[in-house]
């Protein structure tokens, strides 16, 4: 036996011989014989059995929790070299290494509180797989956040994990934490990304109407050397809550030599006198972003010199006339929403000489001011010496009497999507529509609200197909059509019904060689598109986001996943950390 820590060696024996006697068939069966008189002896010779018995108490509770240890040791022993003569336990290192990180990959609903996250599970799989899962810091560098789906989970210290074992690879991060009942929970998971920040590659923050969580994204060290891409998402008026005014530091806050793409969404009202993160806005090649008001655009656009893609949307018109012009050199693909005052603001002040996409979205109902915001689109074009050959804007658009002669200003629209709704007249842009744009060979309708089998506006679109497919004139043939409807928040999985008489003589078409790009699934219409996407472009660009954050399952939509089957471009092997992605 041992030596104890409480006890010398001289009592060994007698212990020996008290275990035999605490475990012999009599050790529960002694008598004490109280003394008929009075006795300090008896007294004190059993107060020293008692300290006897309690000694070898202490002795034998030292020693089951030693023993109780080795077995657990020797069973771990056991079980290590039993896992050893399993093959994918002994695999090399460098090999099982390449299967952990495709494991990883294919972990698409794993989280940083699911235990059943992959990294987690490798962990805790036998001796060996732990000691190369805790090497490997890519295992861990892809941290997905939802605090509502883990409300089970009151401890961060999974999160703490997950960050210093990523460590020193910088972080991608995808954050829905936008449950403002979670809000004290919300702040630490934030504090604690935050002192990572200097790891940060990609960022997705959607944090709902809570104004605290924008102040510290504000407030935090404005120093990220690694950031690649962002994302914040908000609802109200809360990345709008910051300094006040429009001040020179509200305009200089984060210095992030390789951010390339930003998104700055407000959902709902916003203040527009304010803005409390700003990017560096010289170096970007792709913005998202809810600018508030018009002459807050024109405060920082001259300073968008590099911008590939722009998409802005303006929640109130201008409050001046005129505005200085703007020349963006490299804008391909601009798309701005509005009340349409603001949107003739920025199209009325910007060059943008390589500018091949355009998307016009006003807020309003436009057949009153159609020729306006038709002649300014033409203006662009013949100012900037460009060629939009894509055009996206609501039907009525093309409503006035001056259509076709304006429509001649941008004579060079090859790619022409409608924006349609029942609740405006559009039969005159109809009547427009089976002429004008002599090179157009792509049609796209996107429906604000799904049309029923009986849409009289359904059916004028068709035959505009109709026409455009076989043309009297000397128009181009029409090549490529696609058909979507808007969902709703209610109703995002939204699809037309394909049994309607009108839906039936388009897909007849496809026998003439029309290209009606989606496929009927149960009766309903899946386009390949999406309602919110209308060129491969856009496609490509969710994709690359999708893949950023490990193929989530939050981000899923079946269109990305049928884009990924047939394109010959994407083979996202290694996205997690394939840095070309970011």
């Amino acid at each position: 036996m041992a030596k104890s820590s409480a006890f010398g060696y001289s009592v060994l024996p007698d212990t020996a011989q008290s275990l035999y006697d605490y475990m012999g068939p009599t050790s529960f069966t002694h008598t004490i014989t109280l003394p008929e008189h009075e006795s300090a002896e008896a007294i004190e010779q059993m107060m020293t059995d008692m300290q006897r018995a309690q000694m070898h108490a202490d002795i034998y509770e030292e020693a089951a929790v030693n023993a109780r240890k080795k077995a657990l040791w020797l069973q771990s022993t056991v079980n290590f070299y039993k896992n050893m003569s399993v093959p994918l336990v002994r695999m090399p290192t460098e090999i099982l290494t390449l299967v952990f990180q495709r494991c990883v990959l294919d972990d698409t609903a794993g989280h940083v509180f699911s235990h059943r996250a992959t990294p987690v599970v490798l962990s805790h799989t036998c001796r060996r797989w732990r000691a190369v899962a805790l090497s490997i810091p890519s295992l861990w560098n892809l941290i997905r956040l939802h605090i509502e789906r883990s409300k089970k989970y009151t401890s961060l210290d999974m999160l703490r994990v997950w960050l210093e074992r990523s460590q020193p690879l910088p972080i991608s991060c995808l954050a829905q934490i936008y449950d403002h009942a979670m809000l004290s929970t919300n702040k630490d998971v934030l504090d604690h990304l935050i002192l990572h920040s200097s790891r940060w590659a990609a960022m997705e923050f959607c944090v709902g109407s809570q104004v605290d969580l924008c102040i510290r994204l504000y407030n935090m060290n404005r120093h990220l050397p690694q950031l690649q891409y962002i994302h914040v998402e908000a609802q109200g008026s809360t990345t709008y809550g910051g300094g006040g005014g429009w001040s020179e530091d509200c305009l200089t806050t984060w210095t992030a030599p390789k951010l390339k793409e930003g998104t700055l969404v407000v959902l709902g009202p916003v203040d527009t006198s304010r803005l409390s993160i700003a990017l560096p806005w010289a170096q970007l090649e792709q913005l998202e972003w809810t600018a508030g008001m018009v002459e807050f655009f024109f405060y920082v656009a001259h300073e968008f010199s590099n911008l590939r893609r722009c998409s802005i949307h303006v929640s109130a018109g201008p409050e001046r006339d005129s505005f200085q012009q703007i020349a963006l050199p490299r804008l391909r693909h601009l798309e701005v929403s509005g009340p349409y005052q603001g949107i003739i603001a920025i199209l009325d002040a910007l060059s943008a000489p390589s500018l091949q996409r355009l998307d016009v979205d006003p807020e309003e109902q436009i057949g009153s001011v159609a020729n306006s915001l038709l002649s300014s689109i033409g203006q662009l074009q013949r100012r900037s010496s460009c060629q939009i050959f894509a055009l996206s804007a609501p039907c009525t658009l093309f409503t006035s009497s001056s259509t076709p002669s304006l429509a001649r200003e941008i004579s060079t629209v090859e790619e022409l999507r409608l924006l349609l709704t029942a609740e405006e007249d559009n039969s005159q842009a109809a009547s427009h529509l089976r002429t004008i744009f002599r090179s157009l060979k792509t049609l796209r309708f996107l429906y604000r609200e799904l049309p029923g089998l009986d849409s009289s506006l359904f059916s004028m679109m068709a035959g505009i197909v109709e026409i455009r497919r076989h043309p009297v004139s000397h128009s181009v043939r029409l090549e490529r059509l696609s058909i979507d409807v808007l969902g709703t928040d209610s109703s995002p999985d939204t699809h037309i019904s394909t049994e309607s008489r009108a839906f039936q003589e388009l897909l007849k078409l496809r026998e003439d060689g029309l290209d009606i790009q989606g496929s009927v699934v149960a009766g309903k219409w899946h386009s390949y598109y999406g309602g919110i996407r209308w060129c491969k472009e856009d496609l490509q660009r969710s994709v690359r986001r999708w893949a950023r954050f490990g193929y989530s399952d939050w981000l899923y939509e079946p269109e990305l996943d049928a884009f990924l089957k047939v394109s010959t471009i994407y083979k996202f092997e290694t996205a997690a950390t394939d840095q070309t992605l970011l």
